[in-house]
This record gives C-alpha cells, structure tokens and sequence, in this order.
C-alpha cells in the first residue's frame, strides 16, 4: 500500500452557523520570490469571503460577477452560478434547496455539499477531500483491487452520513479514469449503491473535461476569455480550448500521475532512464493533442486538480492550504522546472520534508509535475493560472442548468 493509502484528509470541513455575509477583505497576496509565482495580476486585494477564515468566494478578484438564469457558457463572463467560500451552518433551513457532489477520481476522491440560490449561486457548506488511491493496482489487469476498493467504499459511507445530516435533497456522484476502465467496475459500483444507495455515473474523458470546465469557469477572474484548461487526474489528463464565439474543443489522453507513476516511475529516487521513457510517453500524448487542438499560441494555460494546486502551495511554502493563496495563483514556468528539479533529487522520503507538499503525494508529485512541465514547454505557456474549482463543482453546476431546463 503506497503512501496516503490510508485516505488522507484534506478538506474544508463541515463550519460553523452563520448568515452567509461576507467578511472584510483578507490583506493583498504577493508571490513569495523572484521565480515562485504571483497572484494573477501581481498584488490584489483578497476576494470578499464568508466568515469562516481563509475561504474565498469565487470570483477570483472581489467581484463574483453576474449570475446566468442558462444558456451557453461565456468563458470569463461569470456566466455560471458561482460560488461563496462556505457558509457558517452545516444545516441553514432558508428555503434554499441544498446538493452534495461527490467526485470519485483514480487517486482523490471529493465532496461539495452545496446549498443553490433562486439566482443560482452555490453557497458552500462543507466539502473534504481524501487521498484513496482507487487506482492503484489497476495495471495492467484492469482491475479494480480490494483493498483500495475498500478505503473508497468506506469513504463515500462516511460523506453520505454528513450529507444526510446536512439535509441534501439530491446527491451527485460521478466517477472517472480508474472506474471507467476497470473490467470489474460493476462489482465496485454494485457496492456502492448496495451500501449507500447511491447510483454512480461513470462519465467519458470528454464529458469530464466538460463538467471540469463548467467547474474552472465559475471562478475565472473578469477577462480571461481564450485560454486552455488543463486538468491533469490519476488516470486521464484532459485538455480543453476556449474562445470567445468557438464551442470548446476537447482532448482526453489516458495519461496520469498514478498510470504514470506506476508504468514508468517506479525507482526511489527515479532513475534517468526512467525519467527520459516517462517524457517520450508524455510527448507522444502531447502529439496528439496537438494534432487535434492546433495551434495554442495566444491562449492562457488555466490548471485544476491536486498536482497543480499542490505545486501552488508548494511555490508559496503554505504549511497549511489555503484556497485563498491558491485560487488564481499565477504559477510560472520557472517555479515549475525548480520545483521538478528538486523533486528529481529527492528520495519519496526526503520530498515529505518539503513545504506545501501534501502528504500522501510524495511518490505521484514528481509524475504529474513532469506532465506540466512538458505541456508548458510544448506549447510555450509561461505561466499556469491555477484555479482551485473543478469537477465536483461542474458537476452541481451542470446539475443547476439542467434543472432550469
């Protein structure tokens, strides 16, 4: 059993009641170095957020922007519901109709348990996250394995008991890369709903990239309208172009910091002969992104999911994370290539010694950093705007819309 195969926490956490009102402003954020990175846009003034300390609302930059009542997405334009920092109540009884959204990825699964507004907008009341590793083992038999099963099963038992505690009239699962491509999913998804009563869909690469979209583009900052959302998962990377008056074009490659991980860099340390297969394998998924994206020049990278958010924090030396310090972080691609460089150096035990780096991630870090490193290089971004948002919002996000008709 690797590393974090216990199930590490990370998470917000269920928080105190409370009427929802902003609090001042937090003091402005700045880069902690010549080459770990800025805030987007250098100095800002922190975005309002609720009471419970350190949560962020999330219009990135004080301004959540409008809220859509449908209708196509505009990438930038808060056209999506968005999103406060959590309220102050794991049960606020004001009509609101409250959802949970569960996220069972290849290494992380995620909760959001959300109340949704007449307007559309997504108050959070608690969410968690855990280190599972679903995953793991699942190469080459395309298995599924018991024990990570299990830790997964037992995880999601605990979530549906807060959810229903919280009161949720409606829970969204989905499941990902892992689930998706195990020979023995129904066995694990039969158990899910035998246990939990709770029915799991098992989404495609594209419609991932899709909901995870949905999820990045409710906390975008006011104009950034043609960029390229990155998404790198434990099994799947996707990536997906936006611009303005274009339907977004999406790319799936079965490519992830556990696939990776396990198929290529199993030394500790890492050997070179390890490190140089592991860039050939990215390049050739590169290929084909290229291939069918075209062209990336003038777009902005915007990243989500646990490498990119760690690497955020890892940049900044957070002990503790900090959704305000990370959302719209601007990681460039100098801290990037320092940061890979010191992770190559380092034994799994001696990366834990580092800053920011969440436990349970020591052994994966090196592979997903590498998959950024090399998107940065290939398609020349210079830096990464980060976004903290994802799937698990998408998912209650698209859920909303639907609900619109």
């Amino acid at each position: 059993m690797g590393p974090g195969a216990s199930g590490h926490r990370q998470g917000r956490g269920p928080v105190a009641r409370g009427d929802g009102a902003s609090a001042p402003e937090v003091p402005a954020v700045q880069g902690g170095g010549p080459d770990q990175g800025t805030p987007a846009g250098g100095w800002r003034a922190g975005v309002p957020i609720d009471r419970a300390e350190g949560q962020r609302g999330a219009g990135g930059q004080g301004d959540p922007g409008p809220v859509c009542q449908g209708g196509p997405a505009q990438a930038g334009r808060g056209a999506h519901p968005v999103r406060d920092g959590p309220d102050q109540g794991t049960r606020v009884n004001d009509g609101m109709p409250i959802y949970a959204g569960i996220d069972i990825g290849t290494l992380t699964l995620r909760l959001l348990i959300i109340r949704i507004g007449d307007d559309g907008r997504l108050h959070e009341l608690a969410s968690d996250r855990r280190i599972v590793r679903l995953g793991e083992g699942l190469q080459p038999s395309r298995r599924l394995q018991p024990a990570p099963m299990a830790r997964a099963l037992e995880t999601i038992a605990e979530w549906m008991s807060a959810i229903k505690r919280a009161g949720a009239c409606e829970v969204v699962a989905v499941a990902t890369s892992a689930v998706r491509d195990a020979v023995n999913r129904d066995e694990f998804l039969g158990e899910v709903k035998r246990r939990n009563g709770l029915d799991v869909e098992v989404v495609s690469g594209e419609e991932e990239a899709r909901l995870s979209l949905l999820g990045i583009q409710s906390g975008l900052p006011a104009g950034v309208e043609r960029f390229v959302a990155l998404d790198i998962g434990g099994g799947s990377t996707e990536f997906i172009t936006v611009a303005p008056g274009q339907a977004p074009a999406m790319v799936s490659v079965d490519e992830g910091v556990v696939r990776l991980t396990e198929e290529c860099l199993r030394s500790d340390p890492v050997r070179a002969d390890e490190l140089a297969a592991a860039r050939a394998r990215i390049a050739r998924h590169l290929d084909v992104v290229e291939a069918k994206l075209g062209s990336l020049a003038g777009y902005r990278l915007v990243g989500t999911a646990g490498t990119i958010t760690t690497l955020a924090a890892m940049d900044q030396r957070l002990a503790v994370y900090a959704p305000l310090r990370i959302h719209n972080y601007r990681l460039s691609v100098k801290a990037v290539r320092r940061i890979l460089a010191d992770l190559i150096a380092r034994t799994h035990a001696q990366r834990r010694e580092l800053v920011g780096l969440e436990p349970g991630r020591e052994d994966l870090i090196l592979s997903g950093t590498l998959i950024l490193a090399e998107s940065m290089e290939r398609f020349g971004f210079a830096d990464c705007l980060v976004s903290d948002y994802g799937l698990r919002e998408g998912v209650l996000i698209d859920r909303w819309q639907k609900s619109k008709g």
